[in-house]
C-alpha cells in the first residue's frame, strides 16, 4: 500500500506502509505549520494534539480541537437585578487549549487576548456551547442564560426561565456558535428580573465548549 508522504510538508513522495504498522503523520506545531500549503494537506499539530487539515482557505481539526469545562467553586455570585452578568467560573474541570481564561482581569492565552472569564479558542470553526446557573432563591419574572459572543448580548439566547414559587431556580441551555480561531471570543452571562445570588454549591454554575466540526 502506497502514500503520498514528505516528512516536512505533510501528505506529498511515496511511502510504502506495513499492514500492521499504521500511518505515521509528519507533525509540527502550529508556528511551524507549513508556509505554502496545499489543498488536502494533512499533519498532526503537537500543539493542539490533533490531526489537521488545509482545506485550501484555512487549517481545520480533523481530531482534537478545543474543548475546556469550568465552574464555579463554592464562592457566591451575586447577580443585579435589570442587568446581564457574566457568570464567575473560577475552577476548571480541563481545558485542553489552555483557551478559557479563569481569572478576573484579561490575559494572553495562544497570542489572543482573553477577557475575564471567557473562551477564545485558537482554531476556528463551530463550538458546541454548553452551561447551568441555579439562582439561590426565587427571581420572579424572566431570567435568562446567555452565550455572548466578543460582548455583542443575547447572540444566542440559551434559555429562559419565569421564575416559578419555588426556593432555587436552574436555567441551562446550549447552542453552536462559529468563533474564527484569531479572536472572536464567548463567556456565559445571565439577566435576572430582581438582585438574587447564584447557589454555592460546587459544580452548580458551570460553562463548557467543545469544537463539533472545523470550518
Amino acid at each position: 500500500m502506497s502514500l503520498i508522504l514528505d516528512g516536512t510538508a505533510g501528505i506529498s513522495g511515496v511511502a510504502t506502509l506495513s499492514t500492521t504498522g499504521g500511518v505515521t503523520y509528519p507533525s509540527w506545531t502550529t508556528a511551524t505549520r507549513p508556509a505554502a500549503p496545499t489543498t488536502g494537506q494533512t499533519g498532526y499539530n503537537t500543539t493542539l494534539g490533533g490531526l489537521e487539515l488545509y482545506n485550501g482557505t484555512a487549517w481545520t481539526m480533523l481530531t482534537g480541537g478545543p474543548a475546556f469545562l469550568a465552574h464555579l467553586q463554592t464562592s457566591t455570585q451575586s447577580l443585579t437585578g435589570g442587568a446581564n452578568t457574566t457568570i464567575i467560573l473560577t475552577t476548571k474541570v480541563y481545558d485542553t487549549a489552555t483557551a478559557f481564561n479563569n481569572t478576573a482581569a484579561p490575559v494572553t492565552l495562544n497570542g489572543l487576548t482573553v477577557p475575564a472569564y471567557a473562551f477564545c479558542p485558537p482554531v476556528p470553526g463551530y463550538y458546541l456551547l454548553q452551561g447551568m446557573v441555579q439562582l439561590a432563591s426565587v427571581s420572579l419574572g424572566v431570567n435568562v442564560m446567555d452565550f455572548t459572543k466578543n460582548n455583542a448580548l443575547n447572540v444566542n439566547t440559551a434559555g429562559l426561565r419565569s421564575g416559578p414559587l419555588v426556593a432555587a431556580q436552574g436555567i441551562s441551555g446550549s447552542s453552536v456558535v462559529f468563533l474564527n480561531g484569531t479572536g472572536d471570543y464567548v463567556w456565559m452571562t445571565c439577566y435576572v428580573a430582581t438582585t438574587i445570588a447564584l447557589m454555592s454549591q460546587v459544580g452548580a454554575n458551570w460553562f463548557s465548549a467543545t469544537l463539533i466540526r472545523g470550518v
